[in-house]
């Protein structure tokens, strides 16, 4: 039933935009697919008409709220956590201007950086992009740090694939599989 879908558990957790973000992102993808999976089959009553209308209307809604969270991320003070910026994997300059733009404009950070508005503008909205990529990823129990390749394999590898079914699915190589699967175990191993 939708109502068992569109369920909130992390609504107690939230303490930043980015959360929220990141939270909106997730719910909207649910009832993304819940819509694409009902538009797949014929409605056989009203009940099914009516379902699938709520289920239009509050995609809607969760496609705003994730437009509106982004735009509070990006212009709204205080907007991530310190722990998210230490593990995000963020450059130097990144995270300088992160940690400024937490409690100064961009034109200040500009300012005290001896950089371009801009840049600070660009540096800072690639810095919060790299944060939701990697609160993603936690958020789908996929650990941090790995690229999309690894990612890829690591999903089918939990799912229970050999190396060799992985290497076929994903048309690579077994040894490609197999040196990737080393280099996801010793990064889990760092963390």
């Amino acid at each position: 039933m939708m109502a068992e879908l569109v369920q909130h558990s992390e609504a107690s957790k939230f303490s930043t935009w980015m959360d929220i973000h990141v939270s909106a992102r997730k719910d909207h993808k649910a009832i993304s697919r819940y819509v694409n999976q009902k538009n797949s089959k014929p409605v056989k009553d009203t009940a099914d008409k009516v379902d699938l209308a709520i289920a239009r209307e509050i995609e809607r809604d969760m496609k705003e709220k994730v437009a509106k969270t982004w735009e509070l991320t990006k212009y709204e003070y205080a907007a991530l956590s310190e722990e998210d910026v230490k593990q995000a994997g963020l450059t130097e300059r990144q995270r300088e201007v992160v940690e400024l733009r937490q409690q100064y404009s961009y034109k200040e950070v500009a300012d005290k950086l001896g950089i371009e508005p801009i840049t600070t503008y660009l540096t800072y909205t690639n810095a919060i992009d790299k944060i939701r990529k990697y609160k993603d990823k936690l958020s789908q129990d996929i650990p941090p740090k790995l690229t999309k390749q690894q990612v890829s394999i690591y999903q089918l590898y939990k799912q229970g694939l050999k190396p060799a079914k992985i290497a076929k699915e994903l048309g690579i190589s077994n040894g490609t599989v197999r040196t990737q699967l080393s280099l996801i175990k010793k990064t889990l191993i760092k963390q």
